[in-house]
């Protein structure tokens, strides 16, 4: 199938000459309500997100529903923004944006660990991004990083210890990276120093002189 521009969402219209390849969801799931925010095509940016079909390929994609929301989310403010803000549709959006914020509330706070312990940890991360409650998302992550240090990967585990907000979870989480890698001094000293909790860091110090 192929069409003449404007390009437009197989998911959230009726047009029968789309030529998006609904087999390979790049073409949707990466830059194209970007494009539509960019030329504030509202109508096409609501009809979009707010389809069912595209927020669960989002989540078959990405493997969390933080990227989904994180648009639905921007949606809403785009829609707010214009001069005669279309209420139904930011209704709709607000709608959206609680179910998929509620379908996350009561993930297993253990559950991205698992996911990261069988080397799946792009999904790991994206099903604790998604979690919505900031101090199970920190204690998730937290998890998510002590599986990856524990496996080795010393870079990824660090990466997602600085990305966790909550200073505490940080740094336990960076104690964690430090105790796995003590067999690389200067790194895990540089880690160790790096922690701003100070019971933390005399933890993490002390792995490091044993």
């Amino acid at each position: 199938r192929s069409f003449s521009c404007p390009p437009t969402c197989c998911f959230c219209c009726s047009t029968t000459n789309c030529s998006v390849d609904r087999s390979k969801p790049d073409c949707l799931l990466r830059g194209y309500t970007d494009m539509l925010g960019q030329y504030v095509d509202l109508q096409r940016l609501v009809a979009c997100v707010t389809d069912r079909d595209w927020q669960e390929r989002q989540l078959e994609y990405t493997g969390g529903d933080s990227a989904a929301l994180t648009v639905v989310v921007e949606a809403i403010e785009l829609c707010a923004a214009v001069a005669a803000p279309d209420l139904n549709a930011i209704v709709r959006l607000a709608q959206h944006r609680d179910r998929l914020r509620d379908r996350n509330s009561n993930i297993p706070v253990g559950l991205p660990a698992v996911w990261a312990l069988v080397d799946k940890v792009d999904r790991a991360e994206a099903i604790a991004s998604s979690i919505t409650d900031p101090d199970k998302q920190a204690r998730a992550v937290l998890a998510v990083a002590e599986a990856v240090a524990g496996e080795g990967d010393l870079d990824r585990a660090e990466e997602l210890a600085c990305s966790i907000a909550d200073p505490v979870r940080q740094a336990q989480a960076l104690r964690s990276v430090v105790m796995a890698g003590v067999y690389d001094l200067d790194r895990a000293e540089r880690l160790a120093r790096s922690i701003s909790n100070d019971r933390e860091q005399a933890r993490a110090l002390c792995s490091v002189a044993a």
